[in-house]
């Protein structure tokens, strides 16, 4: 993920229901600890977090079968910025943002997933 400097576990077990993760975050010259734990866990295609630190909010994965040979990733965030960050405003401006950046991290998982075996 190009907007995460380190992420670590924290408290529970790896993607278990209940499990924080601390996510050192930087965009642009903002940088905030993300916390976030699991709230929903469904393997092999399902997972839900829920943002507890500064920027709250719950994000989605999911995979979708298409086709015996396709799979889709969705990704879905709906967060809220505190006062500091511009609350509904810095949200509008951060989510474009954001989505920039999350576009090119998805584009990093595609290339990875892709060149497994390679």
């Amino acid at each position: 993920m190009n907007d995460a400097i380190s992420i670590a576990l924290v408290d529970g077990e790896p993607n278990t229901v209940g499990a924080k993760y601390l996510c050192d975050t930087q965009v642009s010259f903002l940088k905030t600890k993300d916390t976030m734990r699991v709230i929903a866990y469904q393997e092999p295609d399902f997972m839900e977090m829920e943002h507890v630190g500064a920027v709250k909010g719950t994000g989605t994965f999911r995979l979708v079968s298409i086709d015996p040979q396709t799979t889709k990733f969705v990704w879905e965030e709906n967060l809220s910025f505190p006062i500091y960050m511009g609350a509904s405003i810095g949200k509008f401006f951060g989510m474009a943002l954001l989505h920039r950046i999350w576009k090119k991290n998805l584009e990093n998982l595609k290339f990875e997933i892709e060149n497994l075996d390679k």
